[in-house]
């Protein structure tokens, strides 16, 4: 009887404790842990990679952090899958991943939630399968740059660039060097939480991705990795894709939509076989909730959410009235056709971007409906400021963005920011 095949999950971008409009999902992701169980079951997987953003915040409820170990200890308790490494990414808080990084570690958890003094605690050498894992987690600023007096963007980009890449071949070649100590010369993949050159994300503002550097233009090329990887097991954006043209550096994506601009994306997980020749397939993940956006006059939003409504799936909907009719009472009637249905209307918008809440508790917008992206669009829109200074004024947004994100988790975790 031939050896079984190594075989290798590879999942990202859970964001547990995530909401969408004030809504909360936990069965959603209680739906797809439980799937995820079963499949590491019944596809016999040996390794679980995790590549970052755990948690949608660096201060996740209890709910969400229960949904975590909960999930870990059927893993651990089913046996099936031997190893568990898990990065943090951006959303993620170091010191809380760690903190039961040892313990976990007896139960072949092994967890990274920062960059480490020693290039060598991001190398995690697993035996009963043999594999070497470059666990490498969000690199934050603080850790790879130096700051200098009256630097330009421009020599802060290069600098970023310049310690990312060389971070991330060190871990490489550590990597490899362990892997050459084993007389089996096992195969070698590396994990990593940032925004790769060439990689694309969901059209509109729901998908809810930023770039490693939020602000900046800093994009690592798929060339920052060693020729030796077997794979590279990517997080941080939420489309599902091979990087570079290079079908063995891949992006898991979220296995769930963050916002009505992901339905549709075929939402799933890699599954990686060495037999010993590598194949990389996509297991799609069954959506216990569809999130979608529709767009249309008053006829077409009607017949569109009429059809959904007796479809009997679960469905969040943002409506986007395009036409130059009044709306009148437009609301009230797609209220009635999804009465009594698992349809529910979140909000609508007019084209001209105009939001108003459909939910009956909240008669007018509110800023907890927003994200801080969508009110500054919004502010850029009332001051009419043109498209070309857009660009411009964003990236700096975001990047104060990013800023005060980093600073909370430092508050968090007793760091002096």
């Amino acid at each position: 009887m031939p050896d079984k095949p190594l075989t290798i999950l590879h999942t990202s971008d859970w964001h547990l404790g995530h909401t969408l409009m004030g809504r909360r999902r936990h069965d959603d992701f209680a739906h797809f842990l439980d799937w995820l169980d079963g499949a590491i079951t019944e596809h016999g997987v040996d390794v679980l990679l995790v590549s970052g953003d755990i948690f949608d915040s660096s201060i996740p409820s209890n709910d969400a952090q229960s949904l975590y170990y909960d999930f870990l200890t059927k893993v651990w308790r089913a046996g099936v899958c031997r190893h568990v490494v898990v990065i943090a990414g951006n959303h993620d808080s170091p010191s809380l991943l760690n903190a039961p990084a040892s313990l976990l570690k007896a139960l072949n958890i092994h967890v990274v939630g920062c960059m480490t003094e020693r290039i060598a605690d991001e190398v995690i050498v697993l035996h009963k399968p043999e594999l070497v894992v470059g666990a490498i987690p969000y690199l934050r600023e603080r850790d790879i740059r130096i700051i200098g007096d009256n630097e330009s963007a421009e020599d802060k980009e290069k600098q970023l660039i310049a310690s990312t890449r060389d971070h991330i071949r060190a871990v490489c070649a550590e990597a490899l060097a362990q892997r050459d100590k084993l007389a089996t010369k096992p195969p070698m993949v590396v994990m990593g939480h940032l925004y790769s050159s060439g990689s694309s994300v969901a059209d509109g503002d729901g998908d809810g991705t930023r770039k490693l550097y939020v602000g900046s233009l800093v994009e690592i090329g798929a060339d920052a990795y060693s020729a030796g990887c077997d794979y590279v097991a990517l997080g941080h954006i939420h489309v599902p894709q091979a990087v570079g043209g290079k079908d063995h550096i891949r992006y898991s994506g979220s296995p769930l939509p963050m916002g009505f601009h992901e339905d549709a994306q075929q939402k799933g997980v890699n599954l990686i076989r060495f037999a010993p020749e590598r194949s990389i397939e996509q297991l799609p993940v069954p959506q216990f909730r569809r999130i979608l956006s529709i767009t249309g006059d008053r006829e077409n939003l009607l017949s569109q959410v009429a059809a959904l409504a007796k479809s009997g799936d679960r469905v969040w909907l943002e409506i986007i009235y395009d036409s130059t009719e009044p709306m009148g009472d437009l609301r009230d009637q797609l209220n009635k056709a999804v009465a009594g249905s698992h349809t529910e209307i979140l909000c609508t918008k007019t084209a001209r971007g105009q939001f108003h809440a459909l939910n009956a508790d909240v008669p007018g917008e509110s800023l907890e409906d927003l994200t801080p992206e969508e009110v500054f669009n919004r502010c850029l829109d009332s001051h009419d400021v043109p498209a070309a200074a857009r660009p411009t004024l964003i990236a700096a947004y975001n990047e104060i963005l990013q800023s005060r994100q980093e600073a909370d988790t430092l508050a968090v975790e007793g760091v002096e920011a």
